[in-house]
């Protein structure tokens, strides 16, 4: 969020690389919403389009992963679970 506030784009930037590399955490959605107000506070419209366009598909491809989970049959008990 400081670099909201004081517009180090570069410093975003760089802090959102380690944070899906070198510091192994995921960013949260507060994170990609600060991310892409400072890209466009810095007028870098490719940049926060592509940026848009990733976290959409990620959102999509998640809700299936769960779409899918949900829909799935549960697997059957052990052969050696008691009856009830």
């Amino acid at each position: 969020r400081g670099c909201v506030r004081c517009g180090d784009a570069v410093a975003a930037r760089w802090a959102f690389e380690m944070a899906g590399s070198a510091w192994r955490v995921v960013p949260d959605g507060v994170a990609h919403v600060a991310l892409a107000r400072l890209l466009s506070q810095s007028l870098a419209l490719k940049e926060l389009r592509a940026h848009v366009e990733a976290r959409r598909e990620e959102r999509e491809e998640r809700l299936k992963a769960v779409a899918a989970a949900r829909s799935a049959s549960p697997p059957p008990p052990p052969a050696d679970a008691p009856l009830a």
